[in-house]
């Protein structure tokens, strides 16, 4: 036993250390070295009898806290968000708890890289990922660093091989021996190592897959499933770098050479409010007639990551594409949130196609007037990836990107102008000449509904710069109802409903509110306009009058104790104005709005 620290007996003393002997007596397991050290001679025998007995206890703990070289004075108590405890600091160790939304904990140590804490709870010392607390950098660095448990060795990778001769994708690559079986996030598995590659399946949540090899740059992994070969992303599975590095590189055919992005014209037209001849609407009707006719073309299919990844920041100011029109449309200086002069608050804008008046950015959707989805069916589908970022950002031509109320923008989703026109028709004018913008620039096609309820909508830029309804034109047939915004409806005998959608911590919640259990098999749960969706598992079933959450972001962890899910561990809810929808089939059975 290491000698006993001496230090002046009093009562305040004695309390603390007392104090002090409990918390290590959990910390520490009752190690007899560890327990020495932290307690102070005292002048009565109890303390002296507690100690001893202390010592002599087995040692049980499986983690251990370094002692510091001089003890953190009145620890901070730190507020965190819904957060996993684990037994070491990293998602590799496993989860020993949870801490909810403002748990106060206490601080007792960090690791090297000062992005995960250690902290004492009732059940012992545990790890929180720090950027889910509200402790500062400047705290964390003044904390010691902490010991831990390693982690197993990994089992022993297999030895790589020499690549075999190309041969065609059909082919199977000789597998390699005891291939390990990974866990994914939802993922598009794909033809070849690339987003260019088309999509031939999906991996949900927990899919245990067999490796078969991996490309040149280790970022894609090819895998065997009942279907044959497929290609995942790396990143969305729990193999290691090791791991992909020891498997053989993989064949695949070669992606044909893409059709280039025709260059932009040196200044884009954009429509001038001038109440010459130009308002009539004849240049535009010729710019119109001039696009090419074709039906869409969904190949390979439309994947949103590959055209929007998030709004991009290209000046590097801080300020995103969504901020930079934000600024640009507000009729005052905006103010901008607590990070900077990054996000955008509040400002006064005027919704374009229904006149409504806003002073919240969050109450703003920042709208591609023709949508990427629309984009991609049109030509864009054989741009490259480059290429469809470069369009989702456009700033340059005027109408391309606007500030449009929410909910607007959720009825129109991906429809063109055949199947959705703005409630005002004052507004079909101006509406008609910015899609023909981005048409003609990208030299997009047009089917030929959206071509004639084109033509129609232009008929009111005669009629608004005359007084008088348009001449006598070209029969058009009407052109489709426009698409009313869905309005929930519950099925027969359903009793789901979503209760909340926490757009700080990424958490949807929802509840059965009916008496009877409901398999989860049948609904989904998207975001506006479907860019990300969670099926649900066939064997997900909640319980009557129960309420679970789905979570998603970095560090996002599936609890089904808790009767949490995983959505996906990228950020999915963190943008403003978003909006969660259920589905059970094709029936919008419940939405919610996001809120922070």
């Amino acid at each position: 036993m290491k000698p006993r620290k001496q230090v002046k007996r009093n009562g305040w003393a004695l309390i603390g250390r007392l104090i002090a002997v409990a918390c290590l007596a959990v910390a520490c397991g009752g190690r007899e070295d560890e327990a020495a050290d932290a307690v102070l001679e005292t002048p009565t025998r109890a303390v002296a009898k507690a100690d001893e007995e202390k010592a002599s206890e087995t040692p049980t703990a499986v983690i251990t806290v370094a002692r510091p070289a001089e003890a953190v004075a009145a620890p901070p108590r730190v507020t965190v968000n819904v957060a996993n405890l684990r037994a070491g600091p990293a998602t590799d160790y496993p989860v020993i708890g949870e801490a909810q939304l403002q748990d106060e904990l206490t601080l007792v140590a960090r690791n090297d890289a000062r992005d995960w804490l250690q902290i004492r709870t009732a059940r012992g010392p545990a790890w929180i990922y720090a950027p889910l607390t509200d402790v500062t950098a400047e705290a964390v660095a003044a904390l010691p660093v902490g010991s831990y448990d390693s982690l197993p060795a990994p089992a022993e990778a297999v030895a790589p091989r020499t690549p075999a001769p190309a041969r065609d994708i059909d082919e199977p690559t000789a597998a390699v021996a005891a291939p390990p079986r990974v866990t994914v996030n939802v993922a598009n598995l794909r033809a070849g190592p690339a987003t260019d590659y088309p999509v031939i399946g999906e991996a949900q949540l927990q899919d245990e897959l067999t490796l078969v090899a991996r490309n040149d740059a280790r970022d894609w992994l090819q895998i065997r499933t009942a279907r044959g070969l497929a290609w995942i992303y790396a990143p969305l599975t729990d193999v290691t770098a090791e791991a992909a590095a020891a498997l053989p590189v993989g064949t695949y055919a070669a992606l044909p050479a893409p059709t280039p992005l025709p260059p932009a014209p040196a200044e884009p037209r954009a429509p001038q409010p001038a109440p010459a001849s130009a308002r009539n609407g004849d240049a535009y009707e010729a710019s119109l007639d001039a696009l090419v006719v074709a039906p869409h073309s969904n190949n390979p299919p439309y994947d949103r990551d590959d055209w929007h990844p998030r709004w991009r920041d290209a000046d590097g100011d801080c300020q995103d594409t969504r901020a930079e029109v934000l600024i640009a449309e507000s009729s005052v200086s905006v103010t901008f949130r607590r990070d900077g002069r990054c996000t955008v608050d509040r400002g006064l804008w005027v919704g374009p196609w229904g006149g409504t008046t806003f002073s919240q950015a969050s109450d703003l959707d920042v709208d591609h007037h023709v949508p990427l989805k629309n984009a991609h069916v049109s030509g864009g589908a054989a741009w490259s990836r480059a290429q469809k970022e470069s369009y989702a950002n456009d700033l340059d031509l005027p109408g391309a990107l606007q500030a449009m109320e929410n909910s607007l923008n959720r009825q129109k989703s991906a429809h063109g102008p055949e199947a959705w026109k703005p409630p005002e028709q004052r507004a079909w004018c101006q509406y008609a000449r910015d899609w023909i913008d981005v048409k003609t620039k990208y030299r997009l096609a047009v089917t030929a509904a959206e071509k004639n309820a084109l033509h129609q909508m232009l008929a009111t830029c005669r009629e608004a710069a005359s007084g008088q309804p348009a001449a006598a034109a070209p029969p058009i047939a009407p052109p489709p109802a426009p698409v009313p915004t869905p309005v929930p409806v519950q099925p027969a005998g359903g009793s789901l409903e979503l209760r909340a959608c926490d757009a700080g911590d990424e958490v949807v919640t929802f509840v059965n509110t009916g008496s009877e259990a409901v398999r989860l098999a049948d609904y989904r749960l998207e975001d506006e306009g479907s860019n990300f969706t969670h099926r649900f598992r066939a064997e997900d079933v909640i319980g009557p009058h129960e309420t679970w959450s789905l979570v998603s972001g970095p560090g996002a962890a599936e609890d089904k104790g808790r009767k949490r899910l995983l959505f996906q561990t990228k950020h999915i809810w963190n943008n403003d104005g978003d909006t969660a929808f259920l589905y059970q089939g094709a029936t919008l059975v419940s939405q919610v709005d996001c809120q922070r």
